[in-house]
Parts: C-alpha cells; sequence; structure tokens
C-alpha cells in the first residue's frame, strides 16, 4: 500500500484535479473516480479477507469503498498538498466499515444472493418485458446479452473447455471493446465501469446521480447497441 501512497501527482493527474476544482460538475469528479478506482478497491479487498460476516459480499464493501472515494474528493483541499490517497485512505475506510456495520439482517440476507449475474439477467428480462417481446425473442437476447457480458469482462477465463483458440477470443474481445468505444458517453462509463472494474449497478448509480432503473436501461440499451453492430458484421461477411 505504501507504494501506492507516495506516489506524486503526475501531469494528468494534476490537470484533472484543477479541472475539477475549477467546475465542481460530476464529469470531471468522474475522471478523478476512475483515476483512483484501484487503490479504492485494495483497501476494500484488504477489509474484506478481515471479514467476520460471509453473509456480506466483496460488492457491498466496494461500494461503501466507492461511496468514501466520492466523498473524499469532494471535500479534499488540493492547496493544502496533501497527496490524495493519504487523505483518502481513512475516510475510505471509515465509510467501508460505517456502511457494514450499519446494514440490517435483511439487508444482509439479500445481500448473500445478489451478483452482478443476477443484475445483468434482470436488466435484459425486464427490458424485454417492458417492449412486449414474445418468450423466444427473450432468450435470444438473455442468451446474446449475457454471452457479450462475459467477452468485455476483462476477467473471465475461457482457457478451459473452449471452442475458440486464445487469439480468437483475444480478437473478440477487441472487436466488442472496440464497439464500447462508440457508445454515447453515459452508456461507456456504465459498461466500462460494470464489466472492466466489476461494480454494481448500485454503485454505478451511487457516481452517476441516477437511479437503478435508468443504469438498467443504459445498460440494455448499450448491449443491444452492441449486439446490432456484431450482427451488422455478419450480415456483411455471410
Amino acid at each position: 500500500m505504501d507504494d501506492l501512497l507516495s506516489k506524486e501527482l503526475d501531469e494528468d493527474e494534476s490537470l484533472l484535479w484543477e479541472n475539477y476544482n475549477a467546475s465542481r460538475n460530476d464529469e470531471d469528479r468522474n475522471k478523478i473516480v476512475t483515476l483512483y478506482l484501484k487503490q479504492t478497491k485494495i483497501i476494500a479487498a484488504t477489509l474484506y479477507k478481515k471479514r467476520y460476516n460471509n453473509q456480506i459480499d466483496f460488492s457491498d464493501y466496494y461500494h461503501f469503498a466507492i461511496i468514501g472515494l466520492i466523498q473524499s474528493i469532494e471535500r479534499f483541499d488540493l492547496s493544502r498538498r496533501f497527496k490524495f490517497m493519504s487523505y483518502a485512505q481513512n475516510r475510505i475506510r471509515g465509510s467501508i466499515l460505517n456502511g457494514i456495520s450499519s446494514m440490517t439482517e435483511d439487508i444482509c440476507q439479500s445481500s448473500k444472493y445478489k451478483n452482478v449475474y443476477q443484475e445483468r439477467l434482470l436488466t435484459i428480462r425486464d427490458a424485454n418485458h417492458d417492449h412486449n417481446g414474445d418468450l423466444f425473442d427473450e432468450m435470444i437476447d438473455l442468451s446474446i446479452g449475457l454471452s457479450i457480458g462475459m467477452f468485455l469482462e476483462s476477467e473471465t477465463d475461457f482457457s478451459n473447455n473452449s471452442i475458440y483458440s486464445y487469439n480468437e477470443i483475444a480478437e473478440l474481445k477487441g472487436i466488442l471493446e472496440y464497439y464500447v468505444e462508440l457508445l454515447a458517453d453515459d452508456e461507456k462509463i456504465i459498461i466500462r465501469y460494470h464489466y472492466f472494474y466489476g461494480m454494481t449497478f448500485k454503485t454505478i448509480a451511487e457516481i452517476l446521480n441516477l437511479s437503478f432503473s435508468r443504469i438498467a436501461q443504459l445498460h440494455h440499451k448499450a448491449l443491444s447497441e452492441i449486439r446490432s453492430q456484431i450482427e451488422a458484421i455478419f450480415d456483411r461477411n455471410f
């Protein structure tokens, strides 16, 4: 952890802070959030390893850590010349401990069954119900949506029992990541936070100041757009 805390601000970091201090808007703040996600996740993981309640998921620790990160960014005084993570680490830890200790028994129970896969499944399914799709179309969308999700997720391991070679999988991931970059800004942020950083929709909603349902809608819309792009490739080649 010491090497993370001792890192001096480079020019890019300084520019991000200067822009945020001048604008105080969510867009500039979220760029700083992204900058410190790795350090924040390490703090959450360290406390999670010391947990005494196995019913609480790591996603909850990470969620409260990010809340602490956001609060730290909003309160940090750059003019005092403190290193940001030296200032923020205790506040992030405090946010995690306060959040976990305040969770009710019902939340703990539901947390046991909550995970990223379920969020994706419910998002895609609910969007199909909203658009009155038939059962067969719903099954197709579920399969494609979840498959796209697995390929986008950086930690997904296809090395065992896969009909694709490593190079083919890498190429597919590259194509998907290319189409992620073509998405609208909100959709791109949600896809990146969810698949590349492992955040739940609840956490993303906290960062973007949007409702959970709006995050779910944008997530489904983004996957639909990626799917359309992929289908267009196959239409051109076959």
